[in-house]
């Protein structure tokens, strides 16, 4: 199975991104090794597809992120700051992106749990890093209502601005924006 890196933000020619990158691949051809004996040769073929590893800085309090059984989405920030979580939160994901290919399965469920384990991982389904130095506050728009006033997303901002009307939940009066 080969891993492309999409370049984003993060330079992976640089450091500490090239050693990131090295580490990934290490770690992601051991991994397959450990797989190999449990598997059938049907099986065998789902690890020939590549898998797309990318480095976010916008991700705030997850680790990485499995999406759709191809790629990886790992948090820059955070894995620059715990640096030993990188392979470990590399696993994980890939874990999740064999279950998905060999068992249609998602989310911590018992085929993920064994990949877990034939890789040499604890299947833990969270970290303990702290996240507090990531998270930004996200900005929030006051809007009015008959019976009180909301703070609203910049998501349902833009949404509203594109024609979405949202109204409070107690007076039912469409919500207009604070001048």
């Amino acid at each position: 199975m080969d891993i492309h890196f999409q370049l984003g933000t993060v330079n992976l020619g640089e450091e500490p991104g090239r050693l990131f990158k090295t580490q990934i691949i290490a770690a992601h051809d051991q991994a397959l090794q450990h797989l190999q004996p449990y598997l059938s040769p049907h099986q065998v073929r789902f690890l020939d597809q590549a898998v797309m590893v990318s480095f976010s800085q916008r991700m705030r309090s997850c680790a990485g992120r499995a999406i759709g059984g191809q790629e990886i989405k790992l948090n820059y920030r955070l894995l620059l700051q715990n640096p030993t979580e990188l392979i470990p939160t590399y696993l994980h994901e890939l874990a999740h992106i064999l279950a998905h290919r060999l068992y249609q399965a998602r989310g911590h469920d018992p085929h993920w749990q064994e990949l877990m384990a034939w890789i040499g991982q604890s299947p833990r389904r969270t970290h303990q890093m702290d996240v507090s130095g990531l998270k930004l506050r996200q900005k929030r728009y006051r809007y009015l209502c008959h019976c009180s006033e909301h703070f609203i997303s910049a998501h349902r901002q833009t949404k509203i601005r594109r024609g979405v009307t949202y109204q409070c939940r107690y007076c039912h009066e469409v919500l207009r924006a604070a001048s």
